[in-house]
């Protein structure tokens, strides 16, 4: 004799129903405890999707910002660039006419002198 049928008396009908019902509580209860542990998976995914959301909602907004600023470095290097090819002329431009000035000085200052020097010679 078995141990429920101990229990119920050594009806092994009874025995074998009440063995049923404990089989089919035991497999509620490891029910009732997967539905709660889904219940929990689904919330942790709704949570992580959520989280999802925010963080590539802030990776496109710092892609935006870092393609704003990479147009702003190409213009500003394009700008370099005109920069440094203009440069050398505009050094010429100005070399040329600080000579142009200087030369144009040295002359006024040489007929100043020679205006001077012969008013000089003729007063003596």
């Amino acid at each position: 004799m078995s141990a429920p049928e101990r229990i119920d008396g050594g009806d092994p009908a009874a025995a074998s129903t009440r063995e049923h019902f404990e089989r089919l509580g035991y497999a509620r209860a490891e029910v009732d405890g997967a539905e709660k542990a889904l219940a929990a998976q689904r919330q942790k995914r709704q949570e992580l999707s959520r989280q999802n959301e925010v963080v590539e909602t802030e990776c496109k907004q710092l892609e935006r910002e870092l393609l704003q600023k990479l147009a702003f470095w190409r213009k500003l290097d394009e700008h370099t660039q005109t920069v440094d090819t203009l440069l050398p002329q505009f050094r010429a431009v100005t070399g040329s006419f600080t000579y142009r000035a200087a030369a144009a000085l040295l002359r006024t200052i040489n007929r100043l002198r020679r205006a001077i020097s012969f008013g000089w010679l003729r007063r003596g």
